[in-house]
């Protein structure tokens, strides 16, 4: 993870954190100019984080 991509992923949750749902966020991360291959990490982020979530849940 590079410097810029823990800013993003910090400033997604900070917004979640705020009240906008996940597709606002996201939404405003874009409109903020956020270059895409850091976009496209945070997607690929939160989607193997929900994946390794669900397993730890389903093995527990």
């Amino acid at each position: 993870m590079t410097d810029k991509q823990f800013d993003i992923l910090m400033i997604y949750y900070g917004m979640l954190g705020e009240g906008l749902d996940k597709t606002a966020a996201m939404t405003l991360l874009i409109s903020m100019g956020e270059h895409t291959d850091d976009i496209t990490w945070l997607v690929k982020h939160l989607k193997s984080s929900a994946e390794a979530r669900s397993y730890v849940e389903e093995t527990a």
